[in-house]
C-alpha cells in the first residue's frame, strides 16, 4: 500500500473487512502508536443512516472501558478522502475462529480450561456491555480476539450493537 492518511494516522495495511468497513493496522506519529483504524466503505459513507450509525458504534464503545472490550481512541471524518473512520487499539492476536481451525487442521481442539477461560472472559465483557446498556447481537468466534501475550480475550466489533 502505497503512504495513505487518514487525518493523522497512516494507513499500513488490511487487516480485516467486512459489510459496513474495512479494518487497517494504521500509525500515529506523534503518539508512536500503532491502531487499529475502521474505515467506513465508501458507498455507505454517502448514506446519512450508515454515518449515523457508525458514529453511534464509535460513542458507544468508548463509554466501555473493559479489560475484554476493544478500546476506541478516536473517531472522525477525512474531508481529503470523504471516509468516516474509528481508531480502536490494535490487538495483537488471532481471533477465536482462526484458532479453531489452526487447532482442527492440526488434529487439536481446545482444551477444557481454555474453553471456560474464554467463555469466562467474553461473558464478563458482555455482561459489563449489557449493564451499561448495550447488546452486542452479533457474538461469534470471528469477533472475539485472542491476545498473543497472554491469551485472554477481547470482544471486538459493535458494528451492530443497539442501546436498550
Amino acid at each position: 500500500m502505497s503512504e495513505q492518511f487518514l487525518g493523522k494516522y497512516q494507513l499500513l495495511e488490511r487487516i480485516g473487512k467486512g459489510g459496513m468497513a474495512e479494518v487497517f493496522r494504521g500509525y500515529h506519529q506523534r503518539l508512536d502508536r500503532y491502531v487499529a483504524i475502521k474505515v467506513l466503505h465508501p458507498f455507505l459513507a454517502e448514506d446519512e443512516e450508515f454515518q449515523a450509525r457508525f458514529a453511534r458504534e464509535a460513542q458507544n464503545i468508548a463509554r466501555l472501558k473493559h479489560p475484554n472490550i476493544v478500546q476506541v481512541y478516536d473517531f472522525d471524518y477525512d474531508s481529503l478522502t470523504n471516509r468516516y473512520y474509528m481508531v480502536m487499539e490494535l490487538v495483537q492476536g488471532v481471533t477465536l475462529k482462526d484458532y479453531l481451525v489452526a487447532l482442527k487442521a492440526n488434529g487439536r481442539s481446545l482444551p477444557l480450561k481454555d474453553i471456560l477461560r474464554i467463555t469466562r472472559e467474553a461473558a464478563s465483557a458482555l455482561a459489563y456491555a449489557h449493564d451499561a446498556g448495550m447488546l452486542h447481537r452479533d457474538v461469534k468466534p470471528a469477533n472475539l480476539m485472542i491476545i498473543q501475550e497472554d491469551s485472554h480475550v477481547v470482544l471486538t466489533d459493535f458494528g451492530i450493537a443497539r442501546l436498550v
